[in-house]
Order: C-alpha cells, then sequence, then structure tokens
C-alpha cells in the first residue's frame, strides 16, 4: 500500500494508469532521491534533473528506476480515501533490483532524507 496526497502529481499517473513501480533508490542515489522527494514532476521533469535514467519495468507499462535497490512493479486492486490522501492497494506482480547495492534510501514527508537504519542524512 502506498498513501499519496490528492494534490500530487504521482496521484494522477496512478489514478490513470492503475499501476506503479515503488522503487528505493540506493545510497549512492542520495542526492537524487532528494531532488525527486521535493520536486513536483508536475512543474519539471525530475528524473532528469536529479540525473536518474528509467528503464523498462519487467511487468507493468509504467517505468523503473535504473539502479534503485529494489522495485516493486505493482497493479492497483483498490483504493480508498483517508482525508486528503487516497491509499492505493498494490499486488506486487514483478520485482527488480540491485542485489549489488544492498543499502537504500528514502524521503520522509517533511522532505527529510533517511537511510535503512532510520539515521537522518544531511542536506
Amino acid at each position: 500500500m502506498i498513501s499519496i496526497d490528492h494534490r500530487r502529481y504521482s496521484h494522477e499517473g496512478i489514478q490513470m494508469h492503475k499501476e506503479f513501480v515503488l522503487n528505493y533508490p540506493s545510497d549512492d542515489q542520495a542526492e537524487a532521491a532528494w531532488i525527486c522527494g521535493t520536486r513536483s514532476g508536475r512543474d519539471v521533469d525530475k528524473i532528469k534533473l536529479a540525473g536518474l535514467k528509467l528503464v523498462d519495468s519487467t511487468t507493468v507499462k509504467v517505468p523503473t528506476i535504473e539502479g534503485a535497490t529494489v522495485a516493486f512493479e505493482c497493479k492497483v486492486m483498490d483504493q480508498f480515501e483517508t482525508g486528503d490522501h487516497t491509499v492505493f492497494v498494490g499486488n506486487v506482480v514483478g520485482t527488480s533490483g540491485n542485489p549489488d547495492k544492498p543499502k537504500h534510501l528514502f524521503v520522509s514527508s517533511r522532505h527529510k532524507l533517511f537511510g535503512m537504519r532510520g539515521d537522518e542524512i544531511p542536506d
């Protein structure tokens, strides 16, 4: 499951395509993760700005980020509203990733970058 604010550009894409890929960037993609987590794809080509490359997914039509530690390819099975967010329930139909990069990162809703152990990575 993922929860996305109704105003987000990603929300529109998932509503339209009924699928998504949950990419976990590798630790050497920290700057790119920060860019993608703090900019809207509605306003800028953040993939290009971040220096990332998209590759074909194994099962779904939407692309995967090259070099991600893991990518879960999902088809939307259900969705429900929770205030100003939609929770998309996805069925994982494919996975890919780079086993040589076991450490991944994520960006929180407060635009903070964290490592796998929950440690904040400074700007």
